[in-house]
């Protein structure tokens, strides 16, 4: 069965079985009793199907099914999986004894078509949702009820992050000269980009002060993220701060809000966990009004986290079709001090990976860089932050100009070489690649990236990932 037509016709269900852990995990203290149900898409409990278990992990199996329930054997589109809730995804895998994928990065293809993540919960009872999704196919989910024994002590735990953070709905890109960043987006064919001109935004707090901001502004989309690109001209608070700081960059990811009230109650929850917010405004650009808050997230986190609600109900047009934003990642200088900060947030899926990389290359010469790399995903949003060991590199070269921050974004292509010649030719010229995985087996992959920092100080990166024919 060709694989486009598998993957329009599969159901992806869940099923569920328990790894006992022996002796040293049952001494472990302050584990509780995880227990619950398997749901369907539609949010329907499976009947006859429930956890229960103590002082364990839980192994949860993913099978790639048709409508009448069989597996099929060839399909690998890759699973992703996150987790919410008071539990951490421990490792993934497939069976497959040649495969050299991570064991611990979030995502994995299937083997014989079925994959498996392992989830183990905290020392906090509460509900644990493990997310499976798959490219054409409905996300899936298990909701786990995790219970802490008798006297265990318990500490305070982030509560559930609200639904807009599972996508990222707009990117707040700060730069010197909008004009020039609209050319080349445009070049690269990115089009549809239109320049607002001056835009007077209003009611402007600026940590907890008014202020004025006045900003040349265009609008557009990135594959099939919105972006605003903002040139301040008068005042302009925390866009001013930051381009004097960072140089171009981008400044925040944006998350969208259905109502006003959440954009308070977030307000509220970030507060409570010592968060303010950086600065809020109203930007009325055309028949559309804006009310956009950003959070004072960048000192710890490295960029701002942004929120926005549209009250007249009138958001941004659909994304044009075509290539999407795969990952959003950033470079800093220490991992773990970000990934709990994020933790602490309520983003708390993490891991850290150090992939063994080959054909390396740094800009027209061979390559001798390395990084470690922590990854984080809410919903289909896909985070890397990366720590290079070994250079030189793009990601050092970026933190020595902008700082820890932002560094580029991802898209998925199916001819690496060709799409770098383009971009290569439209003055957008390879710096760094390389490749993971076993030539020529599942889970080889390719990667490239072009300076994009003359329109943006930031990287685009083009990733290519195998495929077997059919």
């Amino acid at each position: 069965m060709p694989h486009l037509r598998l993957s329009t016709r599969c159901a992806l269900m869940l099923g569920v079985a328990l790894i006992l852990m022996g002796a040293t995990a049952w001494a472990q203290s302050g584990r509780g009793t995880i227990t619950g149900v398997v749901k369907d898409a539609s949010g329907a409990v499976l009947p006859g199907v429930s956890v229960d278990a103590l002082h364990v992990a839980t192994n949860v199996t993913v099978e790639l099914q048709d409508a009448s329930g069989t597996r099929h054997p060839k399909a690998d589109q890759p699973l992703a999986f996150q987790v919410e809730g008071p539990a951490t995804i421990v490792g993934v895998g497939n069976a497959n004894p040649v495969s050299i994928e991570s064991y611990q990065r979030p995502e994995r293809k299937p083997w014989q078509g079925r994959g498996l993540v392992i989830v183990k919960a905290g020392n906090q009872p509460g509900d644990i949702r493990l997310e499976v999704s798959s490219p054409g196919l409905p996300a899936n989910e298990i909701v786990i009820r995790s219970i802490a024994p008798p006297g265990a002590a318990t500490q305070a735990q982030p509560s559930r992050l609200p639904e807009m953070y599972k996508s990222v709905h707009a990117l707040t890109w700060v730069v010197r000269e909008v004009d020039k960043a609209v050319a080349g987006w445009t070049k690269l064919g990115f089009t549809g980009i239109r320049v607002l001109e001056n835009v007077t935004l209003t009611d402007v707090q600026y940590r907890g002060k008014p202020a004025a901001c006045r900003a040349k502004v265009a609008e557009g989309y990135l594959g099939d993220v919105s972006v605003q690109w903002i040139q301040p001209l008068e005042g302009c608070g925390a866009y001013a701060d930051f381009l004097a700081r960072h140089g171009d960059g981008v400044f925040s990811l944006v998350h969208q809000a259905p109502t006003r009230e959440e954009i308070q109650a977030e307000i509220a929850r970030m507060n409570a966990l010592g968060i303010g917010v950086l600065q809020s405004e109203t930007v009325r650009a055309g028949r559309r009004t804006a009310l956009r808050t950003y959070l004072d997230t960048e000192p710890e986190g490295k960029y701002v986290l942004g929120l926005v609600h549209y009250p007249d109900g009138a958001a941004p047009a659909a994304a044009p079709p075509g290539r999407n934003v795969v990952q959003y990642a950033f470079t800093v200088r220490q991992l773990e001090p970000v990934l709990d900060f994020w933790g602490r947030l309520g983003f708390v899926e993490k891991s850290v990976t150090h992939p063994p990389l080959w054909d390396l290359k740094y800009h027209d010469r061979p390559g001798q860089f390395d990084a470690e790399l922590g990854w984080q995903r809410h919903g289909r949003v896909v985070y890397e932050w990366i720590r290079p060991l070994k250079g030189p590199t793009v990601y050092s070269d970026h933190m020595d100009t902008h700082g820890e921050g932002f560094h580029h974004i991802a898209f998925e292509v199916s001819d690496l070489d060709a799409e770098v010649a383009r971009w290569n030719a439209l003055g957008f010229p390879f710096v760094q690649g390389g490749a993971w995985g076993e030539r020529g087996k599942p889970g080889w992959g390719r990667f490239a990236y072009q300076d994009t920092h003359p329109i943006g100080g930031a990287d685009v990166e083009l990733l290519w990932n195998y495929r077997e024919r059919k």
